[in-house]
């Protein structure tokens, strides 16, 4: 009974989201907007020292973690799809991957500005290397733009086999993610992107050793 209540509550879930994709796309466009907005904010009140800058930095905090979870979000639709696991949730999140992600990206932005980038514009860069922790976070960011400036109908036509291979920098980018995080400490943090690392990982293999068996 459960069971089939749990289900007939995925497929109204899923029809709703495809009956108002429109809308909810421009939900997405909404968040970039206020992302944005706390960007802009958070460079203001950092670069003029105004004492209010204290509440952001928690605000920055939680922006990575609001990154990771939209990052761990656009990978699952691939590893479920290596696994040959079929979910309508799966799919839902197949069709707003694109938009998940660039969530991820002004989250990410908002992180490391606010952790970080004030910090530099204010006082300049550091005489020594940053913590390899954060030289892994700026490796994971930079990555991102090229993903980012290309999430769009244009590019994907337009670049063609290369939109694919530029978008396969996210199985670098899971590694850096990784690091970056894990680096830091033991934490829950820590702990999800170390499973999403290892399933990404066996769906890999999952994927070769079925090939090869069917190639045998």
């Amino acid at each position: 009974m459960s069971n089939s209540n749990t289900e007939s509550y995925v497929d109204r879930l899923f029809r709703f989201a495809v009956q108002h994709r429109e809308h909810i796309i421009i939900f997405f466009k909404l968040l970039y907007s206020v992302e944005l907005a706390i960007l802009t904010t958070s460079v203001y009140l950092g670069l003029t020292n105004n004492p209010s800058f204290m509440y952001v930095v928690s605000i920055g905090r939680r922006a990575g973690d609001m990154a990771l979870l939209a990052y761990i979000a656009t990978v699952i639709p691939g590893i479920g799809r290596r696994f040959h696991y079929r979910h309508k949730l799966i799919s839902l999140l197949m069709i707003f991957r694109r938009y998940t992600g660039i969530a991820m990206f002004f989250f990410a932005f908002i992180h490391g500005v606010v952790e970080r980038g004030i910090g530099y514009l204010n006082f300049g860069l550091p005489n020594v290397l940053p913590p390899l922790f954060e030289l892994f976070g700026i490796g994971a960011f930079s990555l991102l733009i090229p993903l980012v400036i290309t999430s769009n109908d244009r590019s994907v036509q337009y670049l063609k086999k290369t939109w694919d291979r530029i978008h396969r920098l996210t199985y670098v980018i899971i590694w850096f993610a990784a690091f970056h995080i894990i680096l830091q400490g033991v934490s829950f943090w820590a702990l999800l992107i170390g499973v999403t690392l290892t399933l990404q990982v066996a769906s890999w293999i999952n994927k070769f050793r079925t090939e090869k068996m069917r190639r045998n």
